[in-house]
C-alpha cells in the first residue's frame, strides 16, 4: 500500500529538477554572455595595443629636425599625419 506522503514526495521531487536544471540554463547563458564579454574586451586592448605601437613606432622614426621645440603636443588626432609640409 502506498503512503499518502510518496505522491506529494514526487511532486516535490520533480519540481527541485525544475529548479536545477533552469539555474543550470541561466548559468549556461550568463558564462555564454560574460565570455564575449571578456572577447571583446580582449578586441579592445589588442586594437590599443596596435595604436600605442603605431604611435611609438612613428616617435622613434621621426626626424629630430620636426619635433616641435617648444613642448607642444606631438600628434592630435591622426597618428601619422605630417608636421613639416614646407
Amino acid at each position: 500500500m502506498k503512503n499518502i506522503y510518496q505522491n506529494g514526495f514526487s511532486l516535490l521531487e520533480t519540481l527541485v529538477g525544475i529548479v536545477v536544471l533552469a539555474f543550470s540554463v541561466a548559468g549556461s547563458f550568463e558564462m555564454l554572455r560574460l565570455s564575449e564579454l571578456k572577447q571583446r574586451h580582449a578586441l579592445v586592448d589588442i586594437r590599443v595595443g596596435e595604436i600605442l605601437r603605431e604611435y611609438t613606432d612613428y616617435l622613434l622614426y621621426l626626424s629630430y629636425d620636426l619635433l616641435p621645440s617648444d613642448g607642444a603636443v606631438i600628434s592630435s588626432g591622426d597618428l601619422y599625419q605630417v608636421y613639416n609640409q614646407v
